[in-house]
């Protein structure tokens, strides 16, 4: 029996290619989208399961949070920008999944301060939204450290990420 190894890799390449192709503009590139990481307020420990931060709003806010996040952004459904008054802030609409964690989170956590930091292109804390009441409904709105131009891109960069993960039917 004789093995003839040429047609056998012309079919391999091809559908090799063929498998690579339909993959590669399922997400966006990693400079359009944005990043999303929301941690919580919490008490120093030994344990270094905590860090300390400085978001820089006016004023600038000193906190402790803890290191791992309690959401990211493959739990934001919708991103928007609000105006009103000269000022503008962000609103975030999340799966059922992140309106059940900020739920639970603003009911245990009242009184203490969520942390959100971002990358869009350059990693940095660009909120800090106080926990006042129960949060219900799964959206959450702060103002964000930054420009109207910076807001933009946050707000743009997390709804085409957001998109991308619908119609791969990624978030939960």
């Amino acid at each position: 029996m004789k093995f003839r190894p040429g047609p056998f890799n012309i079919i391999l390449l091809f559908f090799t290619l063929l498998a690579v192709g339909c993959k590669t503009n399922s997400l966006p590139k990693a400079a359009d989208a944005s990043t999303l990481r929301i941690f919580v307020e919490a008490r120093p420990d030994a344990a270094d399961r905590t860090q300390a931060i400085v978001v820089f709003l006016d004023p600038p806010l000193k906190l402790i949070v803890g290191k791992e996040p309690i959401l990211d952004e493959t739990s934001v459904t919708e991103a928007k920008l609000l105006e009103g008054d000269g000022k503008f802030g962000i609103q975030l609409k999340f799966t059922t999944h992140g309106a059940l964690v900020l739920e639970t989170t603003s009911l245990s956590h009242r009184g203490r301060h969520l942390a959100i930091y971002s990358e869009y292109p350059a990693g940095r804390w660009i909120g800090a939204p106080l926990l006042r009441q129960h949060t219900a409904g799964g959206e959450l709105i702060f103002r964000m450290d930054g420009t109207r131009e910076d807001a933009e891109r946050f707000v743009k960069g997390l709804n085409l990420l957001a998109t991308a993960m619908q119609k791969r039917g990624e978030q939960y």
